[in-house]
């Protein structure tokens, strides 16, 4: 092994040690130079829109699937019925609370994965594909509906 490649070395079990105080020190700098840095953003945006959207696209791709690679054991299918189309695959609140969330961001797709990510992905969430995730909610829905209807006769039948 030459001399670079212990420097390279070196410096890769530097940063694994002190990966905390590396990101602090980053933390500290950007608040530091905020307005700088964002000027630099903005002027690279103009500079080359085409690069910017493409990173964002990436971004927003690798989010998705580190989401959904948690939430299904990294086995990237439905719980339900085993799709393993990544296209279709969608994160599902086990309890059915997706309006009280969705009231805590703006809505549901990055957003969602932004608030499981920084959240640490908490529990109650599962993935689906969009036909399993359909089917719940429809089922959930008649449920519902039944439950109303049978509610009213009782009325009915109290009534006479």
């Amino acid at each position: 092994m030459g001399w670079g490649q212990k420097e390279k070395e070196y410096q890769r079990q530097y940063r694994i040690r002190h990966a905390e105080h590396i990101r602090q020190a980053k933390q500290r700098y950007y608040q530091k130079h905020r307005r700088h840095l964002r000027a630099l953003n903005v002027e690279y945006y103009k500079k080359y829109p085409e690069k910017w959207y493409e990173a964002g696209i990436k971004h927003r791709e690798k989010l998705r699937y580190d989401v959904l690679s948690f939430y299904s054991n990294g086995q990237l299918c439905c719980k339900h019925c085993g799709n393993k189309d990544y296209r279709v695959l969608v994160v599902d609140h086990i309890n059915n609370d997706a309006a009280k969330d969705r009231r805590k961001f703006r809505s549901s797709g990055t957003h969602l994965y932004i608030w499981l990510r920084k959240r640490k992905f908490p529990k109650g969430f599962q993935v689906l594909c969009h036909n399993c995730n359909f089917l719940k909610q429809l089922v959930r829905h008649i449920s519902f509906r039944t439950r109303i209807r049978a509610r009213n006769y009782a009325k009915l039948i109290v009534k006479k």
